[in-house]
């Protein structure tokens, strides 16, 4: 077997290849190209006399510029183990000094060691990858068009001059957005529709109460379509809502949840459980019940967070919309 730690930058690939015993047979930098990153795996494959089966590539999570080296390995099928960058710094302490082909060494090092965390890399579904996508243009414009808001909202209370000047030449551009917006939106809504599955659980996901589309979206994004977690805890751990315990020897602290996570998903489950505080009696007796008792109020709504990843978990597994208990 060999191991290939792969650093990613925009521009290239620092590889290091291990073989199983932990040698360094090999350093190479690959431009950031798929056609440039097959031609140097059929040179490899040749060259050691091996087939795709005997190759692990490991790298870290870097958006976008690891698309190439994804491509060439699904194309190969090669076994492509994609790490949060956090895991591979955490367990790497031994090597000194800082460049990105001692980062891939790193890597190739992490890969071997851990080979029994594999978690094999499969490609995010297209019509998940596309609303992934539009969902990002349509949070780009809402963005672009606060800004421009608020722009104009303080000029026109404290520089009235100011505020005519933005007005004629950031009018249009706030206008464009909102057209802009109409159109994601829609183009959202028909991509929704088109997919049978995804129509019926976003549905579900929107039946339980205090969550919107803006919800189920996210989650049906960092789930690939409820594909890639195996429990709702797994994925209440994702979204940075389980508390774990804080403690060493007699000192003993509150559970805190962990900082390592994803943070836009751990927003709009926020937004969601103030909603459902305010809309859900239940809920709205819990959190007051909770307070009484003298909880932190923060801790209290993180337990409704993780109420909510529950309830969404058990109404897609279940195929069937939320009911709520008398």
């Amino acid at each position: 077997m060999y191991y290939l730690g792969t650093d990613i930058s925009k521009e290239k690939l620092d590889v290091a290849v291990k073989d199983g015993e932990g040698n360094v047979v090999e350093l190479v930098v690959i431009t950031n190209k798929p056609a440039h990153i097959k031609k140097w795996l059929k040179s490899f494959l040749k060259q050691y006399d091996c087939t795709v089966e005997d190759l692990v590539i490991c790298c870290e999570n870097t958006g976008i510029y690891g698309k190439p080296l994804e491509t060439a390995c699904t194309e190969f099928g090669i076994a492509l183990w994609v790490e949060h960058a956090y895991r591979i710094n955490k367990a790497s302490h031994d090597l000194r000094g800082k460049s990105d082909a001692q980062d891939a060494v790193r890597i190739a090092d992490y890969c071997l060691r851990y080979k029994d965390r594999f978690q094999p890399f499969s490609p995010v579904g297209e019509e998940v990858e596309e609303l992934q996508e539009l969902n990002g243009v349509r949070d780009d414009l809402m963005k672009r068009k606060s800004q421009l808001m608020n722009q104009l909202r303080e000029a026109k209370e404290f520089a009235p001059k100011r505020y005519k000047i933005l007005k004629r030449h950031l009018g249009p551009m706030i206008k464009m957005a909102e057209r802009e917006l109409k159109k994601v939106n829609e183009e959202i809504k028909a991509l929704i529709e088109a997919n049978d599955q995804l129509n019926k659980n976003v549905k579900l996901i929107c039946s339980v109460p205090g969550v919107g589309l803006q919800n189920a979206i996210a989650i049906i994004v960092a789930t690939d379509n409820f594909t890639r977690f195996k429990s709702a805890k797994h994925l209440a751990c994702y979204a940075g809502v389980v508390p774990f315990p804080n403690q060493s020897g007699k000192l003993i602290k509150r559970d805190r949840v962990s900082r390592h996570s994803n943070r836009n998903l751990k927003r709009l489950l926020h937004m969601a459980a103030m909603a459902m505080i305010r809309c859900d009696d239940e809920i709205r007796a819990y959190f007051e019940r909770k307070v009484g008792q003298g909880k932190h109020k923060m801790a209290v709504i993180n337990a409704v967070r993780n109420k909510i990843v529950h309830r969404i978990w058990a109404v897609v597994q279940r195929q069937e919309p939320y009911v709520k208990t008398t």
